[in-house]
């Protein structure tokens, strides 16, 4: 049980950290290089010796190395329009990819409180949507759109990519560590060659700040890996899922005054129920 709640912690506080760095004016881009250069550190570290991993679970990280690098670009983007409680609603809501995967791919079938959750969800989008946290943004109606469906589309094709290679692995003990080591250094690398083209700077406190939301995305996954060898999955999705959100809501109302509305509350309390539902059988 102490490694689900040390992942769940650290899961929650990889989105507050990536808020917090950019009300701190860091460099965003030198802060996700930073964080993926720490995390594929700690990862490669932890599968050295480990033999190479089937081709279809290396182009697996491959791919996922390349959306996590440009999630990350959009997750920033949705933060400073949304703020952090509507964008970690949104990114809870992304489940609702994987699961259509499954549907599609491998022959999956939702149950009733799945379907519920799918209900809740399809009614929390548009109200999350329409949210707006930061009222210091103005945005036109497609541009506000176009983040949330970004956000949603990156998150969700993250999702997906992390449940196929729960179906393509061959369960041997090391392969999650060389998956996860193969995604962190594609995604340093992405977001490297993106940071010399366009930036090329880099203050100590975006260092700070990188380093500690490497630590944090190396610690929640080996935890959460950890935690699922011991837990079922039923178990541990939707106490991370929710953990996250109302921590999220809480941190960003408390510390930094953001304000949902009513449109915004409803949306977060039927993103709740979705996310306790669509995860609760999965595992």
């Amino acid at each position: 049980m102490h490694l689900l709640i040390v992942g769940t912690i650290a899961y929650s506080l990889f989105i507050i950290t990536v808020r917090a760095s950019q009300r701190h004016s860091c460099n965003m881009l030198a802060v996700g290089m930073v964080n993926y250069i720490v995390a594929a550190t700690v990862y490669c570290v932890l599968s050295r010796g480990a033999l190479l991993p089937d081709a279809p679970v290396v182009a697996l990280g491959v791919a996922g190395g390349v959306v996590f690098a440009f999630g990350f670009v959009v997750l920033v983007q949705t933060l400073r329009s949304r703020g952090l409680s509507v964008t970690t609603g949104l990114t809870q809501l992304a489940v609702l990819f994987p699961m259509v995967a499954g549907i599609a791919l491998y022959a999956e079938r939702p149950n009733p409180l799945q379907a519920v959750g799918v209900v809740c969800a399809l009614a929390a989008l548009p109200l999350l949507g329409m949210a707006r946290a930061q009222a210091s943004v103005i945005e036109t109606a497609g541009r506000a759109s176009r983040v949330v469906l970004l956000q949603l589309l990156t998150a969700g094709t993250a999702m997906s990519i992390l449940q196929s290679f729960n179906h393509v692995g061959t369960g041997v003990p090391y392969e999650r560590r060389l998956f996860f080591a193969i995604v962190f250094v594609t995604a340093t690398i992405v977001t490297t060659t993106i940071w010399l083209i366009f930036e090329r700077r880099m203050t100590r406190k975006d260092l700070t700040y990188g380093a500690a939301l490497g630590g944090w995305n190396a610690v929640h996954g080996f935890m959460l890996v950890g935690a699922m060898n011991t837990l079922p999955g039923m178990v541990v999705w939707p106490v991370v899922s929710a953990s996250a959100l109302t921590l999220s809501v809480l941190v960003g109302v408390k510390l930094w005054d953001e304000q949902l509305g009513r449109t915004g509350r409803i949306g977060m309390v039927l993103a709740l129920v979705a996310v306790l539902c669509i995860n609760a059988r999965q595992g």
